[in-house]
């Protein structure tokens, strides 16, 4: 069954109802990759943020949460933010809802650290053909949805702060997935995609400025000095999931607008 027709219709009609522009970046196989933006006017007054999902195309959550985050918005609450977003990075394999490309690409690599050794994507590329505008709309703040879709309870966080240690920013977030999980990942290593040898381990729920080569870790080494990648359990309720996200995106707009 082909998902993503259907979430491109949907998102096709929020975007007209709410008055955000969708602008396709480019095509992967026969579909697009969208960016959306809720102002249609550039300003440099207002902070700028970048939202987006569907790296992984089993990660199902992440863009039905964008979807209906959207629906529910009120500019009136965010009139200090210009909001970007990708709702689906990788829309072949969120077609099938399975986690890589049509060529079985590692879609969230590449992007940095060429000694790692890893290739771009298709989507990846398509990302770094686009890199200098995005980086533009993410100066203020960027948010990547994920889920792992190992675990039924657990959640955890990679954040990259412009302090040596976590702060509010990466703490409010935390506090944010507490909230909804029961406990964090805790002491486990945590297989990325890279060629790295050695896996991150998560403490306490949090895996700081790991740099791997992602689209994150390359906003961090630009200058997005706030930079978030959350971890859901894929294994929960999908309405639960889906909740979980777009309250992670309402702490995440909250945080950057009070300049955490």
């Amino acid at each position: 069954m082909s998902i993503f027709p259907k979430f491109q219709k949907q998102l096709i009609r929020v975007c007209a109802e709410k008055g955000f522009s969708l602008t396709p970046l480019g095509e992967v196989s026969q579909w697009p990759i969208f960016l959306i933006r809720t102002q249609r006017k550039e300003t440099s007054k207002k902070k700028k943020v970048l939202v987006v999902a569907g790296f992984h195309g089993e990660e199902k959550a992440g863009p039905w949460a964008i979807l209906k985050w959207m629906s529910a918005y009120n500019q009136d609450n965010y009139k200090g933010l210009d909001i970007s977003f990708i709702p689906v990075v990788n829309p072949t394999a969120f077609n099938k809802y399975v986690r890589y490309n049509t060529w079985n690409q590692k879609s969230n690599c590449g992007f940095c650290h060429p000694e790692i050794k890893d290739d771009l994507s298709e989507e990846g590329r398509i990302l770094l053909k686009h890199i200098d505008r995005l980086y533009s709309l993410a100066m203020s703040g960027f948010l990547s949805l994920h889920e792992d879709i190992g675990l039924r309870k657990e959640y955890y966080l990679y954040t990259f702060e412009s302090t040596k240690d976590p702060g509010q920013f990466t703490c409010g977030l935390l506090e944010e997935l507490a909230g909804w999980w029961d406990k964090p990942l805790n002491g486990i290593s945590v297989m990325a995609d890279s060629n790295l040898n050695t896996p991150p381990f998560v403490v306490n729920g949090l895996v700081y400025k790991y740099c791997d080569g992602s689209f994150e870790d390359y906003l961090s080494h630009r200058g997005t000095n706030r930079v978030a990648v959350t971890e859901t359990p894929g294994r929960a309720k999908l309405e639960r999931r889906i909740d979980c996200n777009v309250a992670i995106i309402g702490r995440f707009l909250d945080l950057i607008i009070k300049g955490i």
